[in-house]
């Protein structure tokens, strides 16, 4: 993927996490975050909900 579209994602998915009261911070790591991403590098995302009793179902269910 090239990493204007990476970009657009990374946009559009800050937009939706706004959103959501249940997102509490989004944290892009690794190469993005460092700025020394290359063409075939990954995104690396972190999404941290607030404490709730989530299980497997309702976390599968949670989508951005």
């Amino acid at each position: 993927m090239r990493l204007a579209k990476v970009d657009t994602e990374i946009a559009g998915l800050i937009k939706k996490a706004q959103q959501d009261k249940d997102v509490l911070a989004i944290i892009i790591f690794g190469s993005r975050a460092r700025d020394d991403a290359g063409p075939t590098s990954d995104l690396d995302v972190c999404i941290v909900l607030q404490p709730k009793d989530y299980d497997d179902l309702k976390l599968s269910r949670k989508r951005l």
